[in-house]
């Protein structure tokens, strides 16, 4: 999940770098988040017991930090 994080800030400095043409990034950036659901969507409907909230726990903690890079990364901008 890490690696997934550090490609989407890649993507992103290349979304923000106007000079490139980076349809890919959209794409990526995409995967990524997609990748993320997928956990969350199976933990909410098919293992809702105590025994999976670690797990449950760092999807969270990912997705706080990828919304934590966004942030950092559009408020940069302004």
């Amino acid at each position: 999940m890490i690696i997934q994080l550090l490609r989407y800030r890649q993507c992103i400095d290349a979304v923000r770098d106007k000079s490139v043409e980076t349809p890919r990034s959209f794409m990526w950036m995409t995967l990524a988040l997609t990748l993320q659901a997928i956990p969350v969507g199976y933990f909410s409907s098919f293992a809702p017991e105590a025994a999976h909230l670690p797990v449950l726990y760092m999807v969270v903690a990912t997705w706080l930090l990828l919304m934590h890079i966004l942030y950092l990364k559009f408020v940069e901008e302004v």
